[in-house]
């Protein structure tokens, strides 16, 4: 796998800081928030922001999408980065005593 800067191979896509596939073959996981009672929309979208890195518009509309729908897809990424965040995710919920969950979805 190459990094941006790096001249082994295409890479596909943009990166912020991660590693991004040189090929097809890498299996890439949807991650998935779901709507509870509990968690304040002011703490998902901090979430989004810091781990997700969304920006603040993106992170609200999502946040309602969520809360309306049900469940929303807060990005795809390498089965990888996608634990990464999903992990890091968790473990801000669990701090702040919130329930928050979130699966991640494989496109295979």
């Amino acid at each position: 796998m190459a990094t941006i800067g790096e001249k082994k191979g295409k890479s596909k896509g943009k990166s912020l800081g991660f590693e991004i596939p040189e090929n097809d073959t890498e299996e890439m996981v949807d991650v998935v928030f779901f709507n509870d009672d509990v968690t304040t929309v002011e703490f998902v979208i901090k979430v989004l922001m810091t781990v997700f890195f969304l920006p603040k518009e993106k992170a609200v509309k999502l946040t309602f999408k969520v809360d309306e729908e049900g469940s929303a897809v807060a990005g795809t990424y390498t089965i990888d980065i996608a634990k990464s965040k999903k992990a890091l995710a968790d473990r801000m919920a669990r701090a702040e005593n919130f329930p928050l969950r979130i699966e991640l979805y494989s496109h295979n």
